[in-house]
């Protein structure tokens, strides 16, 4: 019985430590790979971490995500000022987000110098995922057919912004200050 105790101390160590579960290996990098020999999933010793790498299925996924956010999307209008429709679209590539802003006409006749637009992104629950102030005389204005009066305004740029906050974006809005006639 006393054996039986001894064999199972000593045995219990070896099998909960996973003996022979897993195969280390040395990759043409210098890097140590860690195998399951089970699961043959891989990981890589990184110090006192293991940082799993993931699977060919996995990276495609992650890539066909990435390739849809870098589409360029078109967001429905939002009005400014109550009067004046403002076009945006928006694309993500490499952890920043392009956007543009158009304005379906002047600023510079409603705007003071401290006049401001802060384009509001949201979730689905309408909470503030990002916000982008812009003063309004930052905008560029494009001149009508007539060569001589400005028609629309635009403004593009970029923000600093994670993929999956990105994709939580579902709708946005303008609010506004500074104007005339509010």
């Amino acid at each position: 019985m006393k054996r039986c105790i001894i064999m199972f101390s000593i045995m219990l160590p070896i099998a909960i430590s996973g003996c022979g579960l897993y195969e280390t290996k040395e990759d043409k990098q210098g890097r140590t790979i860690r195998v399951n020999r089970l699961t043959g999933d891989v990981a890589i010793v990184d110090g006192d971490k293991l940082v799993r790498v993931k699977s060919e299925k996995e990276v495609a996924q992650e890539k066909m995500r990435e390739d849809k956010l870098s589409v360029t999307k078109g967001w429905d209008k939002s009005m400014l000022l109550n009067e004046i429709p403002v076009g945006l679209k928006t694309k993500w590539v490499d952890g920043i987000m392009s956007y543009q802003l158009s304005v379906e006409g002047n600023l510079r006749t409603r705007g003071t110098y401290f006049s401001e637009i802060t384009a509001v992104f949201k979730d689905k629950d309408d909470f503030h995922i990002a916000k982008i102030p812009i003063k309004s005389n930052a905008f560029t204005g494009l001149v009508g057919f007539d060569g001589k009066t400005v028609s629309n305004m635009s403004y593009s740029d970029q923000l600093p912004l994670s993929k999956d906050e990105y994709a939580r974006i579902t709708s946005w809005e303008l609010i506004w200050s500074g104007f005339k006639d509010q």
